[in-house]
């Protein structure tokens, strides 16, 4: 860390970027094209979905047919509602990944008190967890374009075994059935996701409790307020805050900031993980001409 504050504009944001870069990864939180590859010339097998996507996406296959011939081709509805799905998906990624790094720069370097009024740290945070639940949204709707050939709302019309296709796992359910005997596609993939799926789905309810618990002072003092409402004192109170007690409270923030700081990358890794699987099932199933 510099030992002087950076003389311009331009020397600031160099320097926030790469100690971003640098927290981010040490953490190992990565670029969304970064994955798939062990180095510049050998595929990851363990994230081959990402290769395939980088190296033979619809959009690209779109746009090198366009290039290269007299008339450009003509997308269904619903390929044009996959590629713009993929393409929202992967610029959430990034700007959730940004997001991620400024909000580890305030708490690794500026060491900001994320409790304060006009601290950054918590505006960072619930932006990771927005951008974030807003690319899970996106990866599903890719995912219904690759195996329904429908957009999310025709989709989302009726029900499937019970379960509303409105609900956030339900087209990963629903796929496991339809997609399993297909001998072409990997069985791992077709099984892995409907669970995480879910745990996206998790991930997307505790972006709301980010959002409205932490948004602000006011709404942390409202929710101390129903968690441990007052009472009134009796005889037998005891009203001496003690050093185990100022301690005991300490560690039990330092755990819960510590959480908040995870849940985003936890959430994107996750993220990574799921993709990978929709790109291999989408690749495998994608009419060729």
């Amino acid at each position: 860390m510099p030992t002087e504050y950076p003389s311009s504009p331009e020397t600031t944001n160099k320097y926030i970027r790469e100690e971003m870069t640098r927290l981010l990864h040490t953490n190992h939180i990565y670029t969304l094209d970064s994955h798939g590859w062990i180095d510049a010339d050998t595929h990851d097998p363990g994230l081959i979905g990402h290769a395939m996507n980088q190296l033979d996406s619809l959009s690209w296959r779109f746009l090198d047919a366009a290039t290269n011939s007299p008339s450009p081709p003509q997308l269904e509805p619903w390929e044009k509602f996959l590629v713009i799905s993929g393409g929202d998906f992967e610029g959430l990624m990034e700007a959730a990944r940004l997001s991620m790094g400024l909000m580890l720069f305030q708490d690794a370097l500026v060491k900001e008190d994320s409790t304060a009024s006009d601290s950054f740290f918590p505006v960072h945070l619930m932006s990771a967890m927005m951008l974030l639940g807003s690319a899970s949204d996106r990866l599903r709707d890719f995912f219904i374009a690759a195996v329904f050939h429908k957009n999310a709302e025709k989709y989302q019309t009726g029900k499937y075994k019970g379960e509303k296709r409105s609900w956030y796992t339900t087209p990963f359910n629903e796929a496991r059935e339809c997609l399993g005997n297909r001998p072409e596609l990997p069985a791992a993939s077709v099984s892995k996701l409907p669970d995480l799926a879910g745990q996206i789905h998790d991930f997307r309810r505790m972006r709301n409790e980010t959002v409205h618990v932490i948004a602000t002072e006011l709404g942390r003092r409202q929710q101390r307020l129903v968690d441990d409402p007052p009472s009134a004192p009796t005889d037998e109170f005891d009203w001496v805050i003690t050093d185990e007690m100022l301690d005991k409270y300490s560690k039990e923030v330092e755990t819960q900031h510590r959480n908040r700081i995870s849940h985003p990358m936890d959430w994107y890794r996750l993220l990574i993980d799921a993709s990978n699987h929709v790109f291999i099932i989408e690749n495998t199933l994608r009419p060729r001409t």
